[in-house]
């Protein structure tokens, strides 16, 4: 929200740089981290949102973006679980992507790393239309709602994203004197 001088939050200049900068991806010395599930409205889009969050807080140089396997590209939507999920962490839910999007190899070729929220359901669908991208794909084995409460899940999420924190931190694999 703007304040009432009209001057923006800091969470707004954040939200119109990492917009402006996704657009930009090439020209940006940012490193991405790109997170996929199925239909991009819920696992992935909460991996999203809580990731860049950790990263702005943690000044770690990497944003996070998500895209579905089988999306419906829109112009928003985002699951109550996720929208939960954000509102229990302090989230703001406009640290994610405004809508659900597809993912395309041009999205593989611009992140610096890939993780895939369930391997047992990703990795047939990413063999079969991404083939040559598979090797450099991290799964996690988190599954969908159907198999696993949206709790759980999201604790599950926010564990992996707070290990990416610390492996993607700049003192990480250094040792002190």
């Amino acid at each position: 929200m703007t304040r009432t001088d009209g001057s923006r939050t800091a969470l707004q200049a954040f939200q119109e740089l990492f917009l402006f900068s996704f657009q930009t991806m090439a020209e940006d010395d940012a490193r991405y981290l790109l997170f996929l599930c199925t239909a991009n409205l819920y696992r992935s889009r909460f991996a999203e949102g809580l990731f860049n969050h950790g990263a702005l807080r943690r000044g770690l140089g990497w944003r996070a973006f998500s895209r579905g396997l089988l999306a419906e590209e829109r112009e928003s939507g985002l699951s109550p679980h996720a929208r939960n999920g954000f509102l229990l962490a302090g989230v703001d839910p406009g640290l994610t992507s405004p809508g659900p999007r597809r993912l395309t190899r041009q999205c593989l070729r611009e992140a610096d790393r890939v993780i895939a929220l369930q391997e047992s359901e990703h990795r047939p669908f990413l063999e079969e239309h991404f083939p040559g991208d598979c090797d450099r794909i991290l799964y996690w084995n988190i599954p969908d709602i159907d198999v696993l409460s949206p709790p759980q899940a999201l604790i599950a999420i926010q564990d992996g994203v707070e290990a990416e924190w610390r492996r993607l931190a700049p003192t990480a694999g250094r040792t002190g004197s």
